[in-house]
């Protein structure tokens, strides 16, 4: 979700100092439900227009971001790149080298989808798989009960994009935020698991002590159920946090949705 604050330029760093080779991993070569090898690594330039489009989609049509109008491209840049780190999920294409140019800003700028939402994709998981060092930050790869594909859907180029950024200023900046976006065709394939599980590593790397969510709404239930699956939990509901068309049809009456506060520690 976004976080409480906003600067001009990239997000400050935690007090805490990243680890020895933070990031180092990336570019991280895993794997969704399906057994479809993906690639995560830093954000680049071009990445830009799809993962622009992939919120523009979260805002719009999945109504899990707080904005009500879409940001065009280069109010995403300013937004998604203020960030500690951000990363995009690519398919490893066969046959083809592993897509690791462009490291973003560096210090760059996510939705079970939604915004420090979450990306509700659905997705499985919640197993325990590859982590950094002696913490297990969630699963990399997630097979379905009978290891086939769940949908015979083709791939997107982007399949979703993250960022972690200090969610509060000060003495407070060593709690990390994050959004997230999927793709609407890779839903339901493990993005959403494998986006959490690296995020949680890539914060615990870059210095941040615990992961603070402050608006993932209670309609998204997709998201709420990842976010609760890969260890959040809920700490706070904000009451009628956010206004809603009743439908999908614009013009009718509009409700309100309480949103939840998640909370994580990475210690």
């Amino acid at each position: 979700m976004a976080s409480c604050y906003t600067t001009g330029g990239a997000a400050p760093p935690p007090s805490a100092s990243p680890r020895p080779g933070a990031l180092s991993w990336l570019p991280l070569a895993a794997a969704l439900r399906d057994g479809t090898p993906v690639t995560v690594r830093r954000l680049g330039a071009a990445d830009t227009p799809a993962a622009a489009e992939l919120l523009r989609h979260a805002i719009t049509v999945d109504r899990a971001w707080p904005w009500e109008e879409p940001l065009d491209d280069a109010a995403f840049v300013a937004y998604w790149w203020r960030a500690t780190a951000a990363a995009p999920v690519h398919p490893t294409r066969s046959g083809a080298s592993r897509d690791d140019d462009g490291n973003g800003n560096g210090d760059g700028d996510g939705d079970g989808n939604g915004n420090g939402n979450g990306d509700g994709d659905g997705s499985g998981g919640g197993g325990r798989g590859s982590g950094d060092g002696d913490r297990d930050w969630g699963t990399y790869t997630d097979s379905n009960d009978n290891g086939v594909p769940t949908t015979g859907d083709p791939l997107p180029h982007l399949l979703g994009a993250f960022y972690v950024k200090p969610n509060f200023p000060g003495r407070c900046d060593h709690l990390a935020n994050g959004g997230f976006v999927t793709a609407p065709a890779a839903r339901r394939r493990g993005v959403g698991s494998l986006m959490a599980a690296a995020h949680a590593r890539a914060a615990a790397d870059l210095g941040y002590r615990g992961v603070v969510f402050n608006l993932v709404f209670a309609n998204n239930a997709a998201a709420v159920a990842l976010w609760e699956r890969v260890g959040m939990r809920r700490v706070g509901t904000i009451p009628a946090a956010a206004r809603m068309p009743a439908g999908k049809r614009e013009g009718e009456e509009l409700t309100y949705v309480d949103a939840y506060i998640l909370y994580r520690s990475l210690v």
